[in-house]
């Protein structure tokens, strides 16, 4: 639940740096008055929202279908750097 305190403008200027800290860290919301009334919000920043699993699982789906379409591997590629290397390439 976030916290929300009004503050007048001139507490907002003074006080500017602790109430951003106050606001990231601690969860706090402030309304900034002007004159008595509400003039901004000094609000959390919102959490990024994540892409959900169910497209990542699609797309792993997808790949998964296009990678049985490729022709198969002779040889690994661990099996290749050896060979390139034996033949100093």
């Amino acid at each position: 639940m976030i916290q929300t305190q009004t503050i007048s403008a001139t507490d907002a200027r003074n006080n500017f740096f602790s109430l951003i800290d106050q606001s990231m860290f601690e969860g706090k919301s402030f309304i900034v008055e002007k004159n008595g009334r509400p003039w901004a919000n000094l609000t959390p920043p919102q959490p990024k929202r994540r892409k959900s699993s169910s497209n990542n699982l699609r797309l792993f789906e997808e790949m998964h279908k296009l990678a049985k379409t490729l022709p198969p591997v002779e040889e690994s590629v661990v099996d290749t750097l050896r060979r390139l290397r034996q033949q100093n390439v």
